[in-house]
């Protein structure tokens, strides 16, 4: 399992050496992992790798820098107080459509996928 590793990551640099870090790092650390593994097996179990860590976790975890605001019902009793809480329900009209926008965006990237995967099949079966 070792060689094929080092055999994929040697086509991988070769073919695409600004291409594909990520997969190469991981097939780095795989190596490294099999290499430090004393008798060069791994535990498997249900078809997946018991013994492998994970590969990147900072690429696959959320940011958690945005701060909530709870934002309650206060009763106003300035002019300080109404405006503050007009502020907030236009902030929170603004999120609303951001949040939208964010939504439409992500269907048109899912929609590009489709047509590229659907183009992708296309051309397989042309050269069948």
């Amino acid at each position: 399992m070792m060689e094929q590793a080092r055999e994929e990551l040697q086509k991988l640099e070769s073919q695409h050496p600004k291409r594909f870090a990520t997969l190469k790092m991981e097939l780095k650390s795989f190596i490294s992992l099999l290499e430090s593994n004393s008798s060069g097996r791994l535990c498997y179990t249900d078809g997946s790798v018991s013994s492998l860590p994970p590969c990147s976790t900072a690429t696959t975890q959320a940011s958690t820098c945005r701060k909530r605001k709870v934002v309650g019902f206060r009763e106003p009793n300035n002019k300080a107080a109404e405006m503050e809480m007009e502020m907030e329900e236009e902030d929170a009209d603004t999120t609303f459509m951001n949040k939208k926008k964010r939504r439409d965006s992500v269907e048109t990237v899912l929609e590009r996928a489709r047509l590229c995967l659907r183009k992708i099949r296309e051309l397989k079966t042309s050269f069948s």
